[in-house]
Order: C-alpha cells, then sequence, then structure tokens
C-alpha cells in the first residue's frame, strides 16, 4: 500500500503543477496589454474614420490599452471612458500615437470614471482642430482633452495636449496626482485644480504654442489664457517648468472656499504675464520672469494672499506697468533677486494702499540698470494711504551715473524699516519719519 499511496501522491503534486502552470499562462494572456487595431476592436487610427467605439471597446476590457503609432491619428467624436481603476492606456510616443478631435461633444476626450486609484496614461498625444484664427474668441471650445474630476491618484506621463480650450480638468477631490513631462497648448485652462485634499505633483510642465501656428500663437498669449489654474488645493507642488500662456499661473480661493498652497520651484516665466494671486500661501524659489516690451504684461500682481520670492531673476517689461503690482491685504516677501532693466524706463514694484493691513518685504536684491540713462519712473513707489508696511533691507541699484532717477518713493508714513540699501547717485523720497526709519540709503 505504501507504493501506490507515492504514486498517487506524486500524480497528484503533478497535475496540481499543470494546472498551476497553465492558469499562469493563462492569466499572461487576460492581463496583457490589448492592441486596439487588433480584432475584436480593429481601430484604423487613419485620421477619417471614428475610432471611438474600437477604443472604448479596448478600454472596457478592463486590460492594458495600446494604441500603436500611425501616420495620422485616431479620430474620437466622443469621450473615451476609463472605468478600471489603475488601469493603463499607452502608446508610442506623444507625436506618433495621436488621438484627434474634431467635433464637440459632452464630456472629456479621455474621460475617468474609476475613482481611486485613477488611470494611467503615458506616451499619448491629443491635437483638437481650431480655426487659423489670432482670436482667442474664435476658439471652439471643446470639453477637456482629460477630464479627471474626483478621481484621485491618476497618473500621466510624457503627453502632449495641443490646440485645446481646457487641456486637464481635475476640479473635485483629484489628490494625490502625478503628472509628470507634459507638452501642453489651451486657449483657456492648461492645467485645472481645484479641490483637491492631498498632494498634487506638476513635474516638468511645458506650457508652449504646440502645434499652432503664428495666429493660433497670438490667441494662446491673450491674458485670459491660464497655463495653471489653481484652486483649493492642499498641497500643490510645481518644479521643472515653463509657461509661455498669456497668464502663466493663476491663485484664487476656490472650492469652499479654501485657499491654495503651492511650492513653486525651477520655474520660468516667459514673455507674457507670470502669476496673479488673490488668495493662496505661495512659496516660490530659482524662478525667472521675462516680460515682453511691446506688450502690457506683468511679472506679479496680487490682490491678495501670501507670497515669499527668494533667488529669482526678472528682466523688465513695459513702461506702461510695473513688474509687480501689489494691492488688498497681501504678504509679499522678494529675496536675493536680479532684476535686469537694460534701458527700460520701468517701476519693478508698485503698491497704492487704500488702507488694507498688508506687508511688503525686500530684501538682498540687486537692480541692474543702464546708467547714464534718465528714469522718469521710480524703481519701487509705494503710494496711498497708511496700511502697507514696507521692509527695504541690503538692496543695491547700479550707479546712477548722469541723469535723474528715483530708486526708492514712499509717498507716506507708517512703520516702514528701509535701511541700508546701496543707491549710489540715486534719489530717494522718503516721508517725514515719525513711526518710519529711513537710514543709511
Amino acid at each position: 500500500m505504501p507504493v501506490p499511496m507515492k504514486s498517487n501522491s506524486a500524480f497528484a503534486l503533478f497535475v496540481l503543477l499543470l494546472s498551476a502552470i497553465l492558469d499562469s499562462g493563462h492569466a499572461s494572456v487576460i492581463d496583457g496589454p490589448v492592441d486596439v487595431t487588433h480584432a475584436p476592436y480593429n481601430a484604423k487610427g487613419d485620421g477619417t474614420t471614428d475610432d471611438t467605439a474600437a477604443i472604448n471597446g479596448a478600454l472596457g476590457s478592463g486590460h492594458t490599452v495600446y494604441l500603436p503609432a500611425t501616420t495620422a491619428c485616431y479620430l474620437t467624436k466622443a469621450p473615451l471612458v476609463m472605468n478600471t481603476p489603475d488601469q493603463l492606456m499607452y502608446g508610442d510616443g506623444r507625436t506618433r500615437s495621436r488621438i484627434c478631435v474634431s467635433s464637440t461633444f459632452s464630456g472629456g476626450v479621455i474621460k475617468f470614471t474609476s475613482g481611486e486609484p485613477g488611470p494611467q496614461l503615458r506616451d499619448l498625444g491629443v491635437i483638437f482642430t481650431q480655426p487659423d484664427s489670432a482670436s482667442r474668441d474664435s476658439m471652439t471650445q471643446y470639453q477637456p482633452a482629460i477630464y479627471a474630476q474626483n478621481t484621485p491618484r491618476f497618473k500621466i506621463q510624457r503627453m502632449r495636449i495641443s490646440r485645446a480650450w481646457d487641456g486637464i480638468d481635475m476640479t473635485g477631490n483629484s489628490g494625490g496626482v502625478m503628472i509628470d513631462d507634459l507638452e501642453i497648448s489651451a486657449f483657456d485652462k492648461g492645467v485645472w485644480v481645484d479641490g483637491s485634499q492631498d498632494t498634487v505633483r506638476l513635474n516638468q510642465i511645458h506650457d508652449w504654442p504646440f502645434d499652432l501656428t503664428t495666429s493660433q500663437t497670438r490667441a494662446f498669449a491673450d491674458p485670459s489664457a491660464v497655463g495653471f489654474y489653481i484652486g483649493r488645493c492642499d498641497d500643490c507642488e510645481i518644479a521643472n517648468s515653463v509657461t509661455l500662456s498669456g497668464t502663466g499661473m493663476k491663485f484664487f480661493a476656490g472650492s469652499g472656499g479654501a485657499a491654495p498652497f503651492a511650492l513653486i520651484s525651477n520655474t520660468g516665466f516667459d514673455t507674457y504675464n507670470g502669476i496673479n494671486i488673490s488668495d493662496g500661501v505661495i512659496q516660490m524659489t530659482s524662478v525667472y520672469f521675462t516680460l515682453i516690451p511691446t506688450t502690457p504684461v506683468q511679472a506679479i500682481k496680487m490682490t491678495g494672499g501670501s507670497l515669499n520670492v527668494s533667488s529669482f531673476w526678472a528682466l523688465a517689461g513695459p513702461t506702461s506697468l510695473p513688474m509687480v503690482e501689489v494691492s488688498g491685504n497681501v504678504s509679499l516677501n522678494m529675496s536675493n533677486g536680479h532684476i535686469q532693466f537694460a534701458d527700460r524706463d520701468a517701476t519693478f514694484l508698485s503698491s497704492h494702499s487704500k488702507g488694507e493691513i498688508g506687508h511688503i518685504g525686500l530684501t538682498n536684491n540687486y537692480f541692474e540698470t543702464y546708467p547714464n540713462v534718465v528714469h522718469h519712473n521710480p524703481l519701487i513707489s509705494i503710494g496711498g494711504v497708511p496700511g502697507i508696511r514696507v521692509m527695504g533691507l541690503g538692496n543695491q541699484v547700479r550707479d546712477k551715473g548722469t541723469g535723474d532717477g528715483i530708486f526708492w518713493r514712499i509717498d507716506y508714513d507708517d512703520f516702514h524699516r528701509i535701511i541700508d540699501n546701496s543707491s549710489v547717485g540715486w534719489t530717494n523720497k522718503f516721508p517725514t519719519a515719525v513711526n518710519g526709519m529711513y537710514g543709511r540709503n
């Protein structure tokens, strides 16, 4: 009896191992990626056939979905719905595996409905058809390229979205998100965040006129086109990015009146309006602002909130507007900056208080101006009535040489502290000191 028992045990073990091998192989087939151009889906990718049903069929399988490179694009006329948590859809590159849109419909082009964790997208492009117009108002107001409302923890990598009206709509609680290496051009909102209750990481976002004509690029430069539109975000981290939209970033009190908290580093605000803040607590470091001199643009405009900027570089823009404009109940600190005026008769910072309570701090900044040039506008102008208090410490302006020029102009006395600033050859206009201190300037 012992021998048959051993034989039966060995046979049983063999059957179990064989079953496990077969099951493993079967699972790899089920869980492997599906190619949308293969049966039973048969997407064409020729730019004229409607591939919506084919791609949705593949997505509905719950598998990873692959869009091979084509010489044209995958035309869609309705949302591509991703309803499986953590599902991946990918291609062969952002300019080789493209989804194209030429008709309007309800819902985003790629629509997330999976809940947490959200889907993943990588190596894909979404391109819209727009009129060749310099007017933003003439653009087709499509639904967002990616509709990701209330979808936490989705991931986007190596994508391009071009000619969109809105790029990524992640309003609602879409926290815990990572977007990395995104190229985008949008005429309304590039990345739209409002309601996130967890960290949102936006890294290597290149907001630039991708796939735009010369006329469309002018529409993209309209101040109403905003690259990063940020309401409530309990921790928004923006890094290693650049924005060329008409307005680079806008921060405001969002969902439920909650203010955004943001960290911005190693980021450029190129050519047009930089950052507009009406609410929020924003920290910026290692950033630059370059302003076009022929268009009324500003590096920073604040009407509320708190902003700290350190280690920055700025190139002066038009003389009609200050580079930095402050009003309302604000707190602004700028330190260790290099402001290059070249030959532009510009004002760096202007504030006109109407009695609001606020603070402005300027510390260890260098103002590089051309010598022997008349400057009709003061470099720093603080006007209005007491309310906003200013601290200026250790700032330096290049020697004036010949010609007139005002470095500091402060119209009202308050508890200001303007001390130890170097302004050789420049005029400073301070009020009679009662509460303020204006010394060694």
